[in-house]
């Protein structure tokens, strides 16, 4: 006999987001992203993209989660629930990315839930679509718990090619480890990432364009390295060092 699958949660459908992206990373040096305004100026615009709409600089907070095997993270994908600044404080999202494949750039599914600031029940029961789609697909067993903390400035511009593929750039400082874990003992991390939408050819042929010349301009290889695997790195350090 077959087993019967359980059923997706009630959903109001303002509060979900379902997308697609891909996606390539460079990790930088700390000194690199002391301005990041400038690094991302002087890497992408204006010769390789044009500009469109205002810069956006914000922090943004992530408590990554997973099974105590850290199943999600070894395979690349992640399940958090992430604080913008300034957003509201009744509010959080709980997010799931699912890496389909990599071929010199990540491609992956996301999907988004907006929920109450205080999410546990929701998580716990499979109340959640993020969670809930995780456990059907086999990618997470047993109850979701705390698999790493990361704090993030993430500096947002946004640029076309010159066919018109709009392509979403930012660099992200992060710092891993929870407000127990004081900031001199933080693992840190900084990159740059270019993210394209759409998964018709001529974007994705764009997306490789467009990377083939950072590659050059950093003089460095792509990281394939997602934050939730690092975030459970630092998580699993810290607990072996008490």
């Amino acid at each position: 006999m077959e087993a019967t699958l359980p059923p997706y949660p009630e959903l109001d459908r303002d509060d979900v987001h379902i997308g697609i992206e891909h996606e390539c990373k460079w990790e930088l040096t700390a000194a690199e992203a002391d301005d990041p305004a400038g690094l991302v100026e002087a890497t992408l615009f204006p010769d390789l993209l044009t500009p469109y709409g205002r810069p956006r600089d914000y922090l943004q907070s992530a408590l990554y989660l997973d099974d105590g095997n850290g199943s999600l993270a070894a395979a690349g994908h992640s399940l958090s629930v992430v604080v913008n600044g300034g957003g509201p404080s009744t509010a959080c999202v709980v997010a799931f990315k699912q890496t389909v494949c990599y071929r010199g750039w990540r491609d992956g599914l996301e999907i988004r839930q907006r929920l109450a600031h205080r999410p546990g029940v929701p998580l716990r029961h499979d109340r959640s679509l993020p969670v809930a789609y995780a456990r059907r697909l086999g990618l997470l067993t047993g109850v979701p718990r705390p698999a790493g903390v990361a704090v993030q400035r993430r500096y947002k511009r946004f640029g076309r090619t010159v066919d018109g593929t709009e392509v979403f750039c930012s660099l992200d400082a992060v710092e891993f480890g929870g407000p127990e874990v004081a900031r001199e003992r933080r693992s840190r991390y900084t990159c740059l990432e270019i993210e394209v939408n759409s998964p018709l050819p001529a974007a994705l042929a764009a997306l490789d364009g467009l990377a083939r010349a950072i590659d050059e301009r950093l003089g460095r290889p792509r990281d394939r390295t997602s934050k939730s695997q690092r975030g459970w790195a630092a998580e699993r350090a810290r607990r072996a060092h008490g």
